[in-house]
C-alpha cells in the first residue's frame, strides 16, 4: 500500500490533511464499486461474495489508515485550538501568548 515509509512526525497538518483526504477519495470509491457490485442481479450470492471479499478487506484497511491520520492530526494540533473560541480559558490563554510575544 505504502511505497515509503512516512515520517508523520515531519508532517505537517495540512500534509496530514491532504492524506486524510485521500484515504477518504479511495474509501468512497471502494464504497461505489461494492455498491455496483451488490446491484448486479445477475450474479450469485456466492460470486457477489467472491468479488466483495477483497474491497471489504481493503475498506477496513483504509478505515483503520483513516483513524490512524486522524489520531495523528488531533496530536499535531495544540490543545489551545481545539477549545472554543468564546471559552475564558482560550481568550486566557490567547492573550498570555500575546503578552509573552510581546515581551
Amino acid at each position: 500500500m505504502r511505497s515509503k515509509e512516512e515520517n508523520f512526525d515531519e508532517m505537517s497538518i495540512e500534509e496530514v490533511d491532504a492524506l486524510i483526504m485521500k484515504v477518504q477519495n479511495e474509501i468512497a470509491q471502494c464504497i461505489d464499486i461494492k455498491r455496483r457490485i451488490n446491484k448486479h442481479k445477475m450474479m450469485t450470492k456466492k460470486s457477489k461474495n467472491k468479488k466483495l471479499a477483497p474491497i471489504e478487506a481493503e475498506l477496513q484497511i483504509m478505515r483503520q489508515r483513516l483513524a490512524f491520520l486522524e489520531q495523528i492530526k488531533d496530536a499535531k494540533i495544540p490543545f489551545y485550538e481545539k477549545l472554543p473560541k468564546d471559552s475564558p480559558f482560550y481568550k486566557h490563554y490567547m492573550h498570555l501568548l500575546h503578552s509573552q510575544k510581546i515581551e
